[in-house]
């Protein structure tokens, strides 16, 4: 299974509330993530060095777009990867 995960509340520089609960979330997927479930974290910008490291089978996707990422952008990418 393929589990593909908004993570830009996560990828900030100081993160705060909701952005410390998201990384939190990040940090135990990439411990869980194996061949039978694996993750794509979809950002924004380029992942900060908070987050955790990439894996074989967890990964991160830069979608570029500025306005209506949440609603073209990431869904289009969403599309194209069959998620």
């Amino acid at each position: 299974m393929i589990i593909g995960v908004d993570g830009n509340e996560a990828n900030v520089e100081f993160p705060v509330g909701v952005s410390v609960y998201t990384l939190n979330l990040l940090n135990y997927f990439q411990s869980k993530s194996s061949k039978d479930i694996q993750f794509i974290i979809y950002l924004r910008q380029s992942p900060n060095t908070k987050l955790p490291r990439e894996s074989e089978y967890f990964k991160y996707q830069v979608v570029r777009g500025k306005r209506l990422w949440l609603t073209v952008f990431l869904p289009l990418r969403l599309w194209m990867d069959k998620l």
